[in-house]
């Protein structure tokens, strides 16, 4: 799991690095698609702070 969130935290950084939110949005969700399958309902919740996240950058 921590692999996981640190994997996400980068992905967010990385992607906040870049100007277009697009980006950064794309690569966060194609992490969390990868997860899915293993831990639905905490994927579920760090979907909706990262979202939060990118929305505030």
């Amino acid at each position: 799991m921590k692999k996981i969130l640190f994997a996400l935290i980068l992905s967010v950084f990385v992607g906040s690095a870049f100007t277009s939110n697009v980006y950064a949005t794309t690569t966060v969700n194609s992490v969390i698609t990868i997860q899915d399958s293993q831990d639905e309902p905490m994927m579920e919740l760090l979907r909706m702070k990262l979202r939060l996240v990118l929305l505030k950058n």
